[in-house]
């Protein structure tokens, strides 16, 4: 991964500390935390970026309805 990435990553996920300190003790760990605006964001990137690839989803995996579409 791309050192910058990463840096940006761990300052989205420190902001969030206090909503994900609550959801732990709410639910406990492992925790599976989806924003599922941001799967289906990152599947038409990765459409873009290959071009004349037919991508494919397991639903199995995550069957939210906003990823879904």
């Amino acid at each position: 991964m791309d050192p910058s990435r990463r840096t940006q990553l761990r300052e989205v996920l420190r902001g969030d500390a206090d909503k994900l300190t609550a959801l732990i003790e709410r639910h406990g760990t492992p925790l599976l935390m989806l924003r599922p605006h941001l799967v289906a964001r990152r599947q038409r990137q990765l459409a873009e970026r290959l071009p004349g690839f037919s991508l494919h989803y397991a639903v199995k995996a995550l069957p939210h309805p906003l990823v879904l579409s």
